[in-house]
C-alpha cells in the first residue's frame, strides 16, 4: 500500500502542473539518487499521504506552496493549526501510541 500512497501524491502533484488544456513549461531539477533513496525509506516506513503533503507544504515556496494549499485545503488548515500550537498538539487530539524507534 505505501507505493499506492506515494503514487497518489505524485499523481496529485503532477495534475497540478497542468494549466488549462496544456502542460506548464516549468522545468523541475532532476531527482538525485539521494532523493530517490530518501523516498524509498519513507515508503518503507508506511508514511501516510497527509504526512507527505504536510512535509511538502513546509518545504514549498511561492507558487508551489499556493498550489499545495489549494489542492489540499484541509491538510493546510491542520498544518497551520499545529504549527501555531504548543508542541503541535490540538485540543481534539487523542493519545497516540508511542512510536517504536527504528
Amino acid at each position: 500500500m505505501p507505493v499506492l500512497t506515494c503514487n497518489l501524491l505524485y499523481c496529485s502533484l503532477g495534475l497540478l502542473a497542468w494549466k488549462g488544456d496544456r502542460p506548464r513549461t516549468r522545468q523541475f531539477p532532476p531527482m538525485s539518487v539521494r532523493d530517490f533513496r530518501a523516498a524509498m525509506n519513507l515508503m518503507q516506513r508506511d508514511t501516510s499521504m497527509e504526512a507527505f503533503v504536510m512535509a511538502a507544504m513546509t518545504k514549498a515556496t511561492g507558487a508551489d506552496a499556493q498550489r499545495l494549499k489549494d489542492a489540499f485545503p484541509n491538510v493546510y488548515a491542520e498544518l497551520y493549526a499545529r504549527m501555531h500550537s504548543s508542541g503541535g498538539r490540538l485540543p481534539t487530539d487523542v493519545a497516540d501510541k508511542p512510536e517504536a524507534d527504528t
